[in-house]
């Protein structure tokens, strides 16, 4: 992973920051509390949504609604764009998060961001990601100077090896709780044992008990043999008497038959006497002369009705003859406006088609010459700002310019003169203080050569008037010397307003003024490039845009709202032909239709001279002759029924009395049956109730079988779940053997030790390869696995304490990085978080030399971001940034 930017917009103490990085050493100071670390804080803030506030809203910056994160990066060839935001709401702040992958937006939410980040970049998870890529405040001597115990503790904790002897402990756990569920195995075992005894012992009990209900099964059959013989004897004697019964209730019905058909002869009597009425009219209506004629007299209306209807086909004919000969005439009229109106739509079809080709020319000429308006307008609002920026600056630095490279060019030249000011300044201060020195040498000597004549320089007696005037000398020179100093201490004074005024234009300008200026001049350079493509584009438009517009014109020139009515009358009227048909033919059926209304009438006249009222004879009333004879004649048809109804009546009577002689002797039959059937029955209840004695011995004996088998079930279900609670017992002891093994494979000589191992191994040889870009005074290095390390100066192990202060800090260095590396082995970033804290000042500049000559080759690190507040480290810088807090904000400049 390669950082190339990140902002920070009201985030902590930023109001709106943005840092650019790069490849190599990228250094970051600042005092205390001016903001730097925040910018660590966002990069985890952006990868993460890690927060060192309490509350997330405690992130935005006081008097803030909302604050936002933008970060951009490389990775595993693809260009990164994570933008995380957090908004002050009256109950619960919003989260928002979004992912651009190669400039298309992945993700929207801070779910989808975070698991994005999770499955595709940070895939290692996000503890080792930071164990590796970041370096915490101190960790840098940490690792290996202290108590031997805390470094193995710390490297336990970065590989996560606390872990594995957190499982040893918690194996043991799991094993004394194995342990327990499996205190009572004997139990079960010696309960089991007892259960399987009684179990035996009702086996024996159920095989008695199977015996005596052996041998009252047997004497229950006898029984029940003779219980058949005896049943059957009942059932016959029962059978006959129903029989007896049954052939006695059949005579009394014939009897009782006999009866009902007499009574129903005397009904069939009375209703032929009711008939006869009925009869004499039927033979009225059938000989009148209308009903023998109803067919000719219905024949009659149904002339009458169709010579109403030839007559109104008759009128519609002669409609359609007259609609055809008025049509015929209007379409010849309108036949001229309707070729004309053909011809016209024609030539809007044509044009139509055609304004549809150009349509998309059409568009994009539109669309090109709204987005040059806009492109023009955008030009000169970014021409304006360009200039009012401009005149701003030229006001502020007191020079003119007319691009960025001049821009450039001064602020380069007020950093120049500042750094001018600056060394002029320092030699004046140089200067001064040799004066003083001078000074307060003579003022030393006028001391030693008071009351003396002796020289105090040489030592040579000068006697009193040497003396004198050797202290004139003195008292000159001193004079001439704070006459100097003043007239320095002036010109330090006016060089430190101009260095006042070139920091306050350096501090301007670096502010973003000539980012901004740039980024100004850039856009209107870009924009006028645009405009010219447009209005390439809108050239090559131009000739079928004037075809649309000529087209256009002339397609709403054309009006055919007129010559449409005309058209639609002329098509009318075609129709209306063409709907008629062959005009002949409907000539022909007219004379067919008159020739039929003369047949008609002359039939209907006819039956009117053999009628005179025939106006009285209505369908209806024939229909009503016709209704009241079938209803009549179904009374005829009834009589002759009922007379044959009676005689068969009368030859049933007959025979149904044949058949109920000889009922007493039968009667006496019958009762001689029920006597036997008593005494039957006696013997058939005595047979049955030994039946029952034998059946209740039997089934008190099941009854005492099943009992003794629901026991012997509760007893084989208990040994059976004891069986298998006995068997999982036995399967947790051996389990417990093979967790044993296990857990002290967890344990200080088992997996961590391979893992210390294995890790310093790897550190020692990185370790080594690290330093041997370095010029140190030692031979070899070597890493035990508690994390201790050797140093050897001609073969000759020796303490880490025999190291000098750089060579301290440079072997400190090169574990870090190697640790950092090993837990992430495709290592592009490394973060260190103010590495030279407690450090002193010979170790700060032994390590700002190790990162000069190391990091800043990124074929090690492509990427290293240092926090510090020791400018020392700027020297080893590839990129140096500033972090400074200017009215309670921080601001992010170039450093010095």
């Amino acid at each position: 992973m390669i950082i190339d930017r990140i902002r920070l917009i009201n985030f902590l103490s930023h109001e709106d920051s943005e840092i650019y990085f790069d490849t190599g050493v990228n250094v970051i100071v600042g005092h205390n509390g001016a903001g730097k670390s925040s910018i660590i804080d966002a990069i985890r803030f952006a990868l993460f949504g890690d927060r060192r506030t309490k509350k997330i809203e405690d992130m935005i910056r006081k008097g803030a609604k909302s604050m936002e994160v933008e970060m951009e990066f490389r990775n595993a060839g693809h260009k990164y764009i994570i933008r995380r935001s957090v908004t002050r709401r009256s109950k619960n702040p919003e989260s928002n998060a979004m992912i651009m992958v190669d400039g298309n937006a992945l993700s929207q939410s801070v779910k989808d961001a975070n698991d994005y980040i999770e499955k595709n970049i940070i895939t290692k998870g996000k503890d080792v990601f930071l164990n590796s890529i970041f370096s915490k405040q101190g960790e840098m001597d940490d690792l290996i100077s202290g108590d031997p115990a805390r470094r193995k503790q710390l490297l336990d904790e970065i590989l996560e090896i606390d872990r594995l002897e957190e499982t040893y402990v918690m194996l043991k756990d799991v094993i004394d709780s194995m342990q327990r569920s499996i205190s009572n195995l004997d139990y079960l075992v010696s309960d089991n044992d007892r259960d399987k005894q009684d179990l035996e012992r009702y086996r024996n009990d159920i095989s008695e008990i199977s015996k005596l209900i052996e041998r009252d099964q047997n004497a229950e059959a006898e029984l029940s043999k003779k219980e058949m013989e005896a049943r059957t004897r009942y059932e016959e004697l029962k059978s006959q008497i129903t029989t007896f019964n049954t052939k006695l209730d059949t005579m009394r019905s014939y009897l009782d038959e006999a009866a009902r058909n007499e009574n129903e002869i005397k009904s069939i009597e009375k209703k032929l006497q009711e008939i006869s009425r009925s009869m004499q009219r039927y033979g009225e209506i059938t000989s009148s002369e209308v009903y023998l004629n109803r067919d000719r007299i219905r024949a009659y209306w149904i002339d009458k009705g169709q010579l109403q209807e030839y007559m109104k086909s008759l009128s519609r004919l002669d409609d359609q003859i007259k609609t055809y000969e008025d049509s015929m005439k209007l379409a010849s009229e309108l036949e001229a406006q309707h070729e004309e109106y053909e011809r016209k739509r024609v030539r809007l079809d044509e044009i139509k088609h055609e304004l549809d080709d150009l349509r998309q020319y059409e568009s994009k000429y539109g669309s090109f010459s709204l987005g040059l308006q806009q492109k023009v307008e955008t030009l000169n609002d970014y021409s304006r700002k360009k200039e009012s920026l401009g005149a701003e600056i030229s006001r502020i630095v007191g020079k003119p310019f007319s691009s960025t490279g001049e821009l450039q060019a001064i602020y380069d030249d007020v950093r120049k003169r500042l750094d001018n000011v600056t060394e002029v300044q320092g030699d004046l201060k140089v200067r001064m203080g040799t004066m003083k020195q001078q000074e307060n040498e003579i003022r030393r000597n006028m001391g030693l050569l008071g009351g003396h004549n002796t020289c105090p320089v040489c030592g040579t007696d000068l006697g009193e008037k040497g003396s004198r005037d050797l202290l004139d000398h003195y008292s000159e020179e001193i004079k001439r010397l704070d006459n100097e100093m003043k007239k320095i201490e002036e010109e330090i004074s006016k060089y430190e307003d101009e260095k006042k005024t070139l920091r306050s234009l350096e501090t301007y300008l670096a502010s973003g003024k000539i980012r901004e200026y740039s980024s100004l001049e850039n856009q209107i350079m870009d924009l006028e490039k645009k405009i010219g493509e447009d209005r390439d584009s809108l050239s090559s438009l131009e000739e079928k845009h004037q075809r649309y517009v000529q087209l256009d014109q002339e397609y709403r020139s054309i009006d055919l709202d007129d010559l449409r009515k005309k058209d639609e009358k002329w098509r009318n009227a075609k129709a209306t032909v063409e709907a008629i048909g062959d005009i002949d033919a409907l000539k022909r059926d007219r004379d067919d239709l008159l020739q039929k209304i003369r047949e008609t009438q002359g039939r209907t006249e006819e039956m009117e001279s053999k009628f005179g009222d025939i106006n009285s004879y209505t369908p209806s009333y024939i229909s009503g002759l016709e209704d009241e004879a079938r209803s009549l004649e179904a009374e005829v048809r009834k009589a002759d029924e009922l007379g044959r109804q009676k005689d068969t009546l009368l030859n049933k009577i007959q025979e149904l009395r044949a058949r109920s002689a000889g009922m007493d002797a039968i009667e006496r039959q019958r009762k001689e049956a029920e006597e036997n059937l008593n005494v039957a029955g006696q013997q058939l209840n005595g047979i049955t109730a030994q039946i029952k004695k034998t059946i209740e011995s039997i089934s008190g004996n099941r009854s005492k079988a099943d009992t003794i088998r629901s026991r012997m079930n509760e007893l084989e279900e208990k040994i059976r779940e004891r069986d298998q609670e006995i068997e999982r017992m036995r399967r947790i002891e051996k389990a417990i053997d093979s967790m044993r093994k296990i857990r002290e494979a967890f344990s200080k000589n088992g997996v961590p030790a391979l893992i210390r191992q294995s890790v310093s191994e790897y550190l020692t040889s990185k370790t080594r390869d690290y330093l041997s870009s370095f010029e140190l005074d030692f031979d070899d290095v070597s890493i035990d696995q508690d994390f201790n390390v050797t140093i050897y100066r001609g073969g000759i192990p020796e303490g880490i304490d025999s190291l000098s202060g750089g060579e301290r800090t440079a072997v400190a260095f090169a574990i870090r990085v190697a640790v950092a590396q090993f837990l992430n082995t495709d290592l592009s970033l490394l973060i260190l978080d103010e590495p030279t804290a407690f450090l002193d000042e010979e170790r700060r500049n032994s390590l700002s030399n190790i990162i000069e000559y190391t990091l800043k080759d990124s074929s090690i690190i492509p990427q290293v971001i240092i926090i510090s507040h020791h400018r020392e480290l700027l020297s080893s810088a590839n990129v140096a940034i500033e972090v400074k807090k200017v009215g309670g904000k921080s601001v992010v400049i170039n450093a010095d």
